[in-house]
């Protein structure tokens, strides 16, 4: 596959799925600062970032940006596997998922854009074991995205950072 030998594929939270396709969702504890608590905290990590690949295109800037029927869906699908009792907890659940986003962003580009870095030659299509969620068209828009003269001066290190990895 796409993988470089020694590394998984794709997460794909089967613990959320299972309790989805059960109809039991898993009971989240939240902290009196609103942070998620208890032994079902980390699955809802996980879940986040699976559904934030899911929901949220590679080529947006800002998960503050994503169209407003998106952020719904993202926001229900999350609520089908944890027991989420009211919109009290959107803010965290958005503000994870875009902290999310911004992570899973750089390591696409970092590990995955480059055919090969030392020519600069990118990836014509995303690694689908790695990525299956990218559309073809937000793979295009993201590498262009990352190759605009405004990107390289907004972030001259990460340019560097990137081609630096071969």
């Amino acid at each position: 596959g796409d993988n470089k030998p020694g590394e998984r594929g794709a997460t794909k939270c089967q613990k959320a799925l299972a309790a989805i396709a059960a109809k039991d969702p898993m009971e989240i504890t939240w902290s009196s600062k609103g942070f998620p608590t208890g032994p079902n905290a980390g699955y809802l990590s996980s879940w986040i970032g699976c559904c934030t690949r899911q929901f949220v295109p590679i080529h947006l800037d800002d998960v503050r940006t994503l169209n407003p029927k998106l952020a719904e869906l993202y926001l229900a699908r999350v609520k089908e596997g944890f027991i989420i009792p009211d919109k009290s907890h959107d803010e965290y659940l958005m503000h994870k998922a875009a902290d999310v986003h911004r992570q899973w962003r750089c390591d696409v580009a970092r590990d995955w854009l480059y055919v090969d870095k030392a020519t600069g030659e990118m990836r014509k299509s995303p690694p689908e074991n790695k990525c299956p969620t990218i559309k073809q068209e937000e793979w295009d828009l993201f590498k262009k995205m990352r190759t605009t003269e405004k990107f390289q001066v907004k972030y001259p290190r990460l340019l560097t950072i990137y081609l630096s990895f071969f």
